[in-house]
């Protein structure tokens, strides 16, 4: 589902205004997304006479496993001319929910007839796994009358941006079992085991930011009647830094009904909690965490020619845009390590152990990397206006990253102006 709305307005000399976009998607895989109900009867008749069937118990599984992605922008844009100057903003704020929460049952209720044997397990598994993502943009373009150049399509520009990230995981778990077994012969249920298991994660948020700067200069030139040429050079420098959400702390509790009761209140029951700290760790599994931090130098130079005959019924547009970036990368990369408490008490509270494992020490390496990024891609259009309200556009782009000549795409366009 996705719904988008925006108005624009004017403020004395200053156009403003705002939009909205919010979007949801469910990828939950339909097969892990079930309910399915078992019903067993009995016979309550005796042998020789016609079978009676009853409702004896019923078996109930149910899951769930959610895919929700919540997504929400809000955007303000900025806009005014002073003079023989134009400033140009933009504030973008985008807030995404992902939910990835699973949920497995597996119950059975009380038999009515207890004749026979039966054994059922009872059990319930729900974790909670959701994460929030927070994020902020801002960019900011002064364009004046250009420095180089006569003629007056000639313009400077500079402006710059900056932004963040903010990412937020939780991760709980509760676990729950229990087994009863029926002798048969009308004796009663008994309780075998009974067990309760809870896990609750710690995160530090995940940070990531980013500014740039960036300049250049657009020039035009009429080369000719039938020829007009213009190129746009633009240089940028950027500073970004990547930082892993963190697993701080993991709270593992285990409730044992040893001497199955139904609760775990007597001496010999036991409550186990372990309480992991970590250090440096992504995850639960030993996952380091690793920093990155990039310094961008950007070049781009765009250039377009319009080429149009007095006589021909089209005229054609070609294009080029060089793009070089040069990236120095420091990545530094910390060991996860963890240390563990595990705390034991009976059902009174009764202390029964306490156990520490201290965490060993934490190495930390840098790894400084240096790349250079090139990338050219071309335009070829026609354009060609059919009477008064009509107009037919071809274009083909090519180019890329590993091949100046890759196919990307061809557009072919009909244009129809309302009179």
């Amino acid at each position: 589902m996705d719904f988008a709305g925006q108005y624009l307005f004017m403020l004395g000399d200053f156009n403003t205004g705002a939009y909205f976009n919010m979007d949801v998607t469910d990828s939950s895989a339909q097969a892990s997304n079930y309910e399915t109900v078992q019903d067993w009867y009995y016979n309550s008749t005796g042998a020789g006479v016609m079978p009676t069937p009853l409702a004896d118990y019923t078996r109930e599984i149910t899951e769930t496993d959610k895919d929700f992605l919540y997504s929400y922008s809000l955007g303000v844009p900025f806009f005014t001319q002073m003079g023989n100057m134009e400033h140009e903003a933009n504030v973008l704020i985008d807030l995404d929910f992902l939910n990835l929460s699973t949920s497995f049952s597996d119950t059975f209720s009380a038999p009515a007839d207890a004749a026979l044997p039966l054994f059922t397990n009872t059990e319930a598994d729900d974790i909670t796994e959701k994460t929030t993502f927070l994020g902020f943009n801002a960019d900011y373009t002064l364009t004046k009358p250009g420095i180089w150049g006569k003629d007056s399509g000639n313009e400077f520009f500079f402006g710059g941006g900056f932004g963040f990230d903010v990412e937020t995981p939780t991760y709980s778990e509760v676990l729950t079992e229990q087994d009863i077994s029926y002798a048969g012969g009308g004796a009663a249920g008994v309780l075998d085991v009974r067990n309760a298991d809870t896990l609750d994660d710690t995160f530090t948020a995940g940070f990531d930011f980013n500014i740039e700067a960036r300049a250049g200069h657009s020039f035009f030139y009429d080369l000719g009647p039938m020829v007009t040429f213009g190129l746009s050079p633009e240089a940028s420098l950027g500073f970004s830094m990547d930082n892993d959400a963190l697993l701080d702390k993991e709270v593992a509790v285990n409730r044992a009904d040893v001497d199955a009761d139904g609760a775990f209140t007597s001496a010999a029951d036991t409550i186990t909690t372990t309480t992991t700290t970590y250090t440096n760790s992504i995850d639960n599994v030993g996952g380091d965490s690793t920093s990155v931090i990039d310094i961008t130098t950007g070049f781009t130079l765009p250039v377009a020619a319009t080429i149009a005959p007095e006589k021909w019924p089209f005229f054609i547009t070609l294009g080029s845009r060089a793009d070089l970036q040069l990236v120095n990368s420091i990545t530094n990369t910390k060991t996860a390590v963890d240390s563990v408490r595990t705390v034991a008490v009976d059902g009174t509270g009764a202390a029964v152990s306490d156990t520490t494992v201290e965490a060993l020490s934490s190495d930390e390496t840098s790894v400084m990397d240096n790349s250079i990024l090139v990338e050219a891609t071309h335009n070829i259009g026609m354009t060609m206006p059919i009477g008064e309200y009509v107009k037919l556009d071809v274009a083909l782009d090519l180019g890329g990253a590993t091949n100046i000549i890759d196919f990307k795409n061809l557009v072919i366009q009909v244009i129809i102006a309302m009179p």
